[in-house]
């Protein structure tokens, strides 16, 4: 309707399951209104079509109501326009597949999400969860079989290994039925002499051994992470891994939350990454101000005499910077990152090296 009574507007509106062309009418002395669907395009009944179609849809779209500038709002049910239109037959089946679609369409939301960054993160972490669980494994394998070879002075994974090749001797020299203790002697070997070592018995062996079998099980694991971790950070991020490292380059990919965000760190904040509780100490009282954070594993920091360090780790955290947004916006391998790096550094390191000789021919 038109005249002064009533204003009119016509409009198309979007829902997950179609298009359609409603007339809003509004009364000028009431803010009350209706809307007549004056046609409509439905979408078919695919999964796939759906979810796009709900992924690209703006959220005020996705409730119950309809907007309108012009002609007011006006709460619409869009379970009951998907029946009227003959999109579904019931409102069982209208649920049904807006669940379907209201998952799938989150799923999919996740698996673009999960970026090549994602995984370097998520190995790195796992890498860090494999080291702590080795040095509590390895610590408590050493004290426990330690008894049965105190001359043996090898550590994690050689001792593990030691471990699981003279159980087995044990086990296999042995059976359970046999309960002599004469029997259940320490192993008769060069590198494990029986005169040192305590008795083993066969269930302590087979004990020992499956422990320490899941210790190199582990250490396999960790040079599998740390063989991953190589690779994906030569393909994902190869500017960086020249400049950092591979290792140090996916924790600063961690500890930032994505390639992205590295990238748009300044060069201030890169340097002191890791160094959060000397940087509130520095902010709470009068401590200086930390000239390092993780970037001190890097070898051009942390083998550096303490008087260059804070020039060392400042020439690092730019490089780091510029690298990680050239991998980031372009994904090219820039190798002049590195050799501009390393000049700087060799500077520094001439300069220091001048001022030291000056000092003593002074």
């Amino acid at each position: 309707m038109k005249g002064s009574e009533f204003a009119e507007d016509i409009e198309t509106v979007k829902t997950w399951f179609g298009d359609f062309t409603v007339s809003f009418s509004k009364s000028n002395s009431n803010s009350n209104g209706n809307f007549q669907i004056i046609s409509y395009d439905l979408c078919p009944k695919n999964i796939s079509d759906l979810c796009e179609r709900f992924i690209n849809l703006k959220p005020s779209t996705l409730d119950f109501q309809f907007l309108n500038q012009n002609a007011g709002t006006f709460p619409v049910n869009l379970r009951d326009i998907a029946i009227s239109s003959g999109f579904v037959s019931d409102e069982k089946e209208y649920l049904s597949l807006l669940n379907a679609v209201s998952v799938n369409s989150v799923n999919f939301k996740i698996s673009k999400s999960l970026t090549e960054d994602k995984n370097i993160i998520q190995a790195i972490e796992a890498l860090d969860d494999v080291n702590e669980s080795l040095n509590l494994l390895s610590e408590r394998l050493k004290e426990w079989f330690g008894v049965y070879a105190p001359d043996s002075d090898l550590l994690g994974e050689e001792f593990a290994e030691f471990a699981v090749l003279k159980t087995s001797s044990v086990a296999k020299g042995n059976t359970e039925s046999e309960s002599t203790e004469s029997k259940f002697l320490s192993i008769l070997d060069a590198d494990f002499p029986i005169s040192s070592a305590a008795p083993l018995s066969y269930t302590e062996a087979n004990l020992i051994g499956s422990f320490a079998s899941d210790i190199c099980n582990l250490y396999k694991r960790r040079s599998d992470l740390e063989s991953y971790i190589y690779s994906k950070m030569k393909s994902v991020a190869p500017t960086l891994s020249s400049v950092a490292g591979e290792s140090l380059g996916a924790r600063l990919i961690s500890m930032a939350g994505s390639l992205k965000r590295l990238s748009n760190l300044p060069s201030s904040t890169v340097q002191v990454m890791g160094a959060d509780k000397s940087l509130f100490k520095h902010k709470r009282s009068r401590a200086p101000s930390p000239k390092h954070g993780i970037i001190f594993n890097h070898n051009a920091v942390g083998n550096s005499p303490p008087q260059i360090r804070g020039k060392m780790a400042k020439i690092l955290s730019s490089h780091i910077s510029l690298a990680a947004r050239i991998d980031y916006y372009s994904g090219v391998f820039n190798p002049e990152i590195y050799e501009s790096m390393n000049s700087k550094f060799q500077n520094v390191i001439d300069n220091y090296r001048k001022e030291k000789s000056d000092k003593k021919i002074r």
